[in-house]
């Protein structure tokens, strides 16, 4: 409660997600995967990257050397049905532990 309680909560993850949003808007090469608006969680968020899978690797391991998140889990997906592979990025951000 000390920091809003649920009210600051869901006002810090809806601000969060405007972050990411204006991030999206002004990047070319990532996209939400749920692109209609009305479905996208603030909450779990999910990208489509048009990058290379070696690309993929140096942002995810940038990211999580520069402390800006960890554990992140990547499924690369290629259907027959696609011209292109896409990659899916599931960014799971986790408060790191502090060691002793």
């Amino acid at each position: 409660d000390s920091i809003g309680g649920l009210e600051g909560l869901i006002a810090k993850s809806e601000s969060n997600l405007k972050v990411l949003e204006d991030f999206v808007d002004a990047t070319p090469w990532i996209h939400f995967l749920a692109q209609d608006k009305t479905s996208r969680s603030n909450t779990s968020v999910c990208f489509t990257l048009d990058l290379e899978p070696d690309q993929v690797k140096k942002m995810t391991a940038l990211l999580e050397a520069e402390g800006a998140a960890y554990d992140l889990s990547l499924i690369h997906i290629s259907e027959p049905t696609r011209l292109l592979s896409i990659s899916y990025a599931v960014f799971c951000l986790k408060k790191k532990k502090k060691k002793k």
